[in-house]
């Protein structure tokens, strides 16, 4: 991780709570987990004839894409 992106990911975290939600860059949590999680709750909805709808969102470069000045 560049210096910057570290800086702003150590202030993040101590002004915003992380769900149990959030799997990227968490320790002890990996994507097979996230995957298998999903299925699950798709498997569910879909017994129950229900729609799902999920959302899955990658922000790894958004730091590399905003000017400093917005962040």
């Amino acid at each position: 991780m560049k210096v910057y992106e570290r800086l702003v990911d150590s202030r993040l975290r101590g002004m915003v709570a992380i769900s149990q939600e959030q799997w990227g860059f968490m320790p002890e949590r990996s994507t097979i987990d996230a995957i298998f999680i999903a299925r699950q709750v798709m498997e569910k909805y879909r017994e129950k004839r229900r729609p799902c709808h999920l959302v899955f969102l990658d922000l790894e470069k958004a730091y590399d894409r905003l000017p400093r000045a917005v962040l």
